[in-house]
């Protein structure tokens, strides 16, 4: 047993061991305290970065189009006889394929959707596409679609921003509040030609996550 003296004679501590293991064992704690900080701020790192290229809740859906066909799981071409939509390696955003939609004659919003996607009823989702074209009064209309437990339609919300030619735009559809039945959504992507012309537009990362903030303020989404 040891009694320490302190600055204050009224005070005394009684331990069980020196003293001096006890500054063995602060010190000790510190280092471990810090090298745990420090691997934290490590992970946190990576993590975030790892999840960077990510879809959130599109990532086991091919968000990026490396692997899909258009021909139904996990995305499908809704697509008419003067709009048509297929896998490409013309340009991609990340990756080595995206999609393209080509408007022959057409301002139909025709393009692709998701395969069905589990959700909560009620809660609020965002989603985004990365768009490129090169030509002009090219819009993208981004929907999510929210379906009850037996996949019947319940509605629907979206936006419709234009492009800017010659760049990728992201495209969102932000805090979209799903219906108190939805069982299940989609993303639908829609370019938009607003003249009855000939267009090409490419669509890449996909990403639909559960939020109140915009997609751009989704940390992992923001490393892209």
């Amino acid at each position: 047993m040891y009694i320490v003296e302190t600055r204050y004679p009224i005070l005394k501590l009684i331990i069980s061991r020196p003293p001096i293991y006890y500054i063995k064992e602060a010190a000790y704690m510190n280092i471990r305290t810090i090298a745990s900080i420090f691997t934290l701020c490590i992970m946190a790192f990576f993590v975030k970065n790892a999840f960077a290229v990510e879809g959130g809740l599109l990532n086991g859906s091919d968000y990026s189009f490396e692997s899909t066909t258009l021909a139904g799981n996990p995305w499908n071409n809704i697509s008419t006889p003067s709009v048509d939509a297929a896998v490409s390696t013309d340009i991609a955003y990340s990756g080595s394929k995206s999609v393209k939609v080509v408007h022959v004659d057409s301002n139909e919003g025709r393009g692709i959707e998701s395969a069905f996607i589990a959700i909560s009823p009620g809660m609020k989702y965002s989603a985004s596409i990365e768009a490129y074209t090169t030509y002009t009064d090219i819009m993208v209309d981004i929907e999510i679609i929210w379906y009850d437990s037996g996949y019947n339609m319940l509605g629907y919300s979206g936006q419709m921003p234009s492009l800017t030619p010659g760049t990728w735009t992201r495209c969102q559809a932000n805090n979209i509040t799903v219906g108190a039945s939805a069982a299940y959504a989609k993303v639908g992507i829609y370019p938009v030609d607003s003249y009855l012309t000939d267009s090409t537009v490419y669509l890449d990362n996909a990403c639909l996550i559960q939020a109140t903030t915009a997609v751009d303020d989704w940390p992992a989404y923001n490393g892209r």
